[in-house]
């Protein structure tokens, strides 16, 4: 009798654990993206000789304290920022958004003396700075990216050129990868503006 009634509690207790962990959630597992540069979509006109263009230092470039989170955010009603439950920034967004404009303007001036703050700069580069205020895809599919942005003399002074720019790009569908490339998209139009006050400036 009493091995009857082990053998029943056994089953019971097993009969619970399968309930249990028929309740618990897998979770999802991490989509991670990166800012395309030019280069990947094959989209990209020299805007310059690489005899013309002027060696280069990008940076600093400060992106808002928002883009500092991992998740993908898109904004909701102008004013919230909603974090994907899955989609990551494979690396810190600075880092990238950084690399992705010496990409763009190296193969848009044709020079390979396009370097990073801190890098191994040419004497007498010039100096690019941008302030980016908005960088985000909205629910609806629209990615946006304001910044303003300075193109500085030897030695970082006088100011050459610069304005505030503003870019918007509409997404294929609504897919964080589709709004990914859409925000790539907006970094290639400001890395052209740049490129092209640039080339104006090594063509004197």
């Amino acid at each position: 009798m009493m091995r009857i009634r082990s053998s029943s509690r056994i089953l019971l207790l097993a009969a619970l654990v399968g309930a249990s962990g028929c309740g618990v959630q897998t979770p999802r597992a991490s989509q991670l993206f990166i800012l395309a540069p030019l280069a990947a979509t094959g989209n990209a006109a020299r805007s310059a000789s690489a005899a013309a263009a002027p060696a280069l230092v990008v940076g600093p470039i400060n992106l808002p304290a928002y883009t500092e989170r991992t998740a993908i955010l898109s904004l909701r009603q102008q004013s919230e920022l909603v974090p994907s439950a899955a989609a990551r920034w494979a690396e810190p967004l600075d880092k990238n958004f950084t690399r992705v404009v010496v990409e763009n303007l190296s193969l848009l001036l044709g020079s390979e003396q396009v370097t990073t703050l801190g890098g191994n700069a040419a004497p007498g580069s010039l100096q690019v700075v941008i302030d980016v205020t908005e960088f985000v895809a909205s629910e609806d599919g629209q990615a946006s990216l304001t910044a303003y942005w300075q193109i500085l003399g030897n030695d970082g002074h006088p100011v050459i050129a610069g304005r505030k720019t503003r870019y918007q790009e509409t997404a294929a569908d609504r897919g964080t990868a589709a709004l990914v490339a859409a925000m790539s998209r907006t970094l290639a139009a400001l890395s052209r503006d740049v490129a092209q006050a640039l080339a104006g400036v090594g063509a004197n």
